[in-house]
């Protein structure tokens, strides 16, 4: 017999919210008024095939932002929290120089923003990525464990984990820094494993928990595990069993070898972030001015302005 509620459930998605860009950074007003809307639509950026997404509240399990900077969301978040959704964010704080991140917010301002966030709904909802950790002639080792013990005593009061990756270096990645005149280093398993364990000791004494991405081998001692889009933590965060069942039912994602993160809907686009960091593989070069592209989107029902296909499904 057929059944309705079963399907229902089945076309509830987790809305990722974006590895291909920073949604919450440049195109808040844009994920709002799609909010309202209802449904935006996805480009594959593989074979410009196009999707129809519901942004009704029903049928979306969660929302995942991914940023470096909250700030210009703030203003929509109890407007998301009053239609009923459920959200969290991984939030990326790595504190870098202006040479690896030219254009990310200062420290003083992520620090007042994720304050802001734990006030409106609870730390609970942050989960800091260190991420990814970028080894150079200027950021050593011991450059990176001294960075690190910083920014877990400013950021413990507002999150309870910390996910972390060492580069991976994609040809795009190695171009990048090569332009830049940035002289990294490739590091093996054996300092990885060592640099994450003092990691790990200095997380522990600000009572955060680090959890390995798509890294297993370093899933070590206290070292978990991390699944960015995470199930079990959302499971956590759902307001009702409909979504706790929809989310029981999903597999786990395919973006790479070793991610443990369950499958979602990315809404993102390649190439539409600002932030110009030289580590990125989302980003080789912005499709349009900063200016340009907000005025063109605002008007859009998808992100990548790129698109050449026609909406006809």
């Amino acid at each position: 017999m057929f059944n309705k509620k079963a399907e229902w459930r089945s076309s509830m998605n987790i809305i990722s919210a974006s590895r291909r860009t920073d949604i919450p950074a440049f195109y808040s007003n844009w994920f709002l008024q799609r909010v309202r809307a209802g449904y935006l639509k996805v480009i594959s950026p593989f074979n410009n095939t196009i999707k129809t997404v519901s942004l009704e509240p029903h049928e979306v399990i969660a929302i995942v932002f991914w940023t470096k900077d909250a700030g210009p969301m703030l203003k929509h978040l109890l407007e998301l929290k009053d239609l009923g959704y459920v959200m969290y964010f991984l939030y990326t704080v790595n504190n870098y120089s202006k040479i690896l991140e030219p254009k990310t917010p200062n420290l003083r301002h992520t620090l007042e923003t994720m304050e802001e966030i734990s006030e409106q709904f609870d730390k609970k909802v942050i989960r800091w990525r260190y991420d990814p950790v970028v080894v150079t002639s200027e950021w050593t080792f011991d450059r990176h464990l001294q960075n690190f013990n910083e920014l877990c005593s400013f950021l413990h009061p507002f999150t309870d984990h910390c996910i972390f990756s060492f580069c991976d270096f994609y040809q795009k990645t190695i171009r990048k820094m090569a332009k830049s005149g940035i002289g990294f280093s490739k590091i093996n398993q054996s300092d990885a494993l060592r640099v994450a364990l003092e990691m790990a000791q200095i997380a522990k004494g600000y009572e955060l928990t680090m959890l390995s991405c798509a890294h297993n081998y370093l899933a070590q001692g206290p070292i978990q595990r991390a699944s960015c889009i995470d199930a079990d933590f959302i499971s956590d965060l759902a307001d009702s069993q409909c979504r706790k069942d929809a989310l029981a039912s999903l597999k786990l994602s395919k973006n790479r070898p070793q991610c443990g993160c369950a499958e979602s809907v990315d809404i993102g686009a390649y190439n539409t972030c600002y932030h110009q960091c030289v580590y990125c593989y989302a980003t080789t070069y912005p499709k349009m001015s900063p200016y340009a592209m907000q005025s063109w989107v605002d008007k859009r029902e998808w992100l990548d302005p790129m698109f050449k296909g026609s909406f006809d499904e």
